[in-house]
């Protein structure tokens, strides 16, 4: 397995050595083993998604593809999960960070479920967060934890890259597993025919898009079609 010196993350799932990584490659085990159910799962959901995000993170020339793969994690490409803390939609939002990239949220709507809105807001997030940060492991880890957290996790442990935060138990749980855990999805996505992966067959979907004047119900619009 190669290795450039100075290889990103997103670039070392491109050319597999990400593999070189323990933690990756127990993750790459366990996907293809016993939780290949969940990774059928987010195929089958991304179906209907996947091509309205990788063409709205393709105008975004800073992001890698890999990151389209990103909503694997997050409820398995589940646009109507909600999970226990909260978090909503595709990209799995906390309520503060909606409303800190302007996905607003009324009686009528929730912008998180927004599939084109919040698609743009986590493009946004995640570039703004790999500036910020100048590296795609603690961008991810900021994208769990909050990047307030990971500041003073940062700030705490002065000179110490993601994986030696995991190493010395720095990093709350889920993320002291959430990079490893996608850089391993993403790279038997990525590389399928390689990892004899052979999701479910399907259909792909196209999405079409409607805009209404006035608030309509879900159901009344569904029985009406």
């Amino acid at each position: 397995i190669p290795q450039r010196e100075g290889n990103e993350l997103c670039s070392s799932i491109d050319d597999l050595s990400a593999l070189r990584i323990p933690e990756v490659r127990e993750w790459v085990y366990r996907y293809l083993s016993g939780r290949s159910s969940l990774l059928n799962a987010a195929m089958k959901n991304a179906r209907y998604y996947q091509p309205l995000v990788v063409e709205t993170f393709g105008s975004c020339s800073n992001l890698p593809t890999e990151l389209t793969d990103l909503p694997v994690l997050e409820r398995a490409y589940n646009s109507y999960a909600r999970s226990h803390a909260g978090a909503l939609g595709l990209w799995q939002f906390m309520p503060e960070t909606g409303r800190g990239l302007k996905l607003n949220s009324d009686p009528w709507q929730d912008q998180r479920r927004n599939l084109v809105l919040s698609t743009q807001a986590a493009a946004s997030h995640l570039d703004f967060l790999h500036n910020k940060y100048q590296s795609w492991e603690f961008a991810l880890a900021a994208y769990n934890c909050g990047s307030g957290k990971m500041d003073r996790i940062i700030k705490d442990n002065p000179g110490m890259d993601y994986w030696e935060l995991v190493k010395n138990g720095k990093l709350p749980w889920e993320t002291s597993h959430y990079v490893q855990k996608f850089a391993a999805a993403s790279c038997i996505i990525q590389n399928s025919e390689i990892f004899g992966y052979r999701g479910p067959d399907f259909d792909r979907y196209e999405v079409e898009f409607f805009i209404f004047k006035y608030p309509v119900s879900i159901t009344a619009l569904s029985e009406s079609s």
